[in-house]
């Protein structure tokens, strides 16, 4: 049901965003153009003109994938395009959005079951579009001061940090959008990855807000040829590629993949990686907290014991004061001694 699919979007979405794009998106708030309405008849020639990029009609809904490749082809086909043309100076950007911090009122379904809920057949003129990467927000989400929600960067950024060095295949963008993102996997899995290839995603990933900085780096390296699976892997991106990105504050669990795709695609690599890297923190954490209370522990031991024989001693040898008042005596006999009065 419509209410059932809400329980499957995945923790993490990106959007690619331009000034041209039916949304709106600002480091304040980010959602769609119209305002909200209850879903009724109404609702299925605004979501129809949606899904088809139509411009008749203000969309209630801000699109959203759970690929960043997805969100970064639309990008690069904006920026490179021919007809691009900006304007205000907005830019293009990439959001990446934590559908967890979202507040209920704004839901977010995933697009083929609201075009099964309102009768759009997943058919021609609509079969152009692969709508299981797409995800819909019915609403806007808003950063506050307490809660970061999503975080925004320009796609030039990107640029700048070397993003076409390690993915060399963007660079050759065409009119073409899902036939170019298949083969755009292909080309990226036939390319080696090296420790430098790491280095420059940490510097894409750092221009995000520090609560997605992480898992925008995750997201990047599962576009590449790495084994998910293996565990020495796993350690180099937790404690070395990415060791100064923390694990994000919002998280009272380990993120679960919602895709039943196979480990393939880079969404579900995605997840593999950023379940495989949680857990690896976590028992790192444990190790130096457990190491932390034991050196603890050895150090209050050892006061303890230093204070104990300083105890002891004060009970062995007598104070100087004493002892020099001893010595007077055996020199100076009581009745020797001269009193003044």
């Amino acid at each position: 049901s419509i209410s059932d699919s809400r329980s499957t979007i995945p923790r993490y979405l990106f959007k690619c965003y331009s000034p041209s794009s039916g949304s709106r998106c600002s480091t304040r708030f980010i959602g769609p153009r119209a305002r909200p309405t209850t879903f009724g008849p109404h609702t299925q020639d605004i979501l129809e003109c949606h899904l088809r990029w139509g411009k008749q009609i203000r969309s209630e809904f801000a699109s959203w994938t759970n690929s960043i490749l997805v969100a970064l082809v639309y990008a690069i086909r904006k920026l490179e395009g021919q007809d691009w043309r900006d304007p205000t100076g907005e830019g293009i950007c990439i959001a990446v959005l934590d559908t967890s911090t979202v507040p209920e009122t704004v839901p977010i379904y995933p697009a083929g079951t609201l075009m099964k809920t309102f009768g759009l057949p997943d058919d021609a003129p609509y079969k152009r579009y692969n709508h299981s990467w797409e995800f819909l927000m019915h609403g806007r989400v808003r950063n506050t001061p307490c809660i970061q929600r999503y975080s925004v960067v320009a796609v030039q950024d990107f640029i700048d940090n070397n993003f076409y060095q390690v993915f060399e295949p963007f660079q050759n963008p065409d009119q073409r959008l899902w036939a170019r993102m298949d083969e755009l996997r292909k080309e990226l899995w036939s390319e080696n990855t090296g420790v430098s290839d790491m280095d420059r995603i940490a510097d894409m990933a750092n221009e995000f807000h520090v609560e997605f900085q992480l898992p925008v780096a995750l997201a990047l390296a599962a576009m590449l040829k790495i084994d998910t699976t293996c565990v020495d892997n796993i350690k180099l991106l937790a404690e070395e590629d990415f060791k100064h990105m923390k694990i994000p504050s919002s998280y009272s669990a380990c993120p679960v993949d919602s895709s039943f795709r196979s480990d393939y695609y880079e969404d579900t690599r995605f997840y593999t990686l950023l379940t495989g890297v949680y857990k690896q923190r976590l028992v790192s954490e444990q190790t130096e907290s457990i190491s932390s209370i034991r050196n603890t522990a050895i150090t209050n031991s050892t006061l303890a014991h230093e204070a104990n024989n300083q105890r002891k001693d004060s009970l062995v040898a007598p104070p100087s004061s004493a002892i020099q008042a001893e010595s007077l005596r055996q020199y100076f006999p009581p009745s020797t001694m001269i009193h003044s009065s």
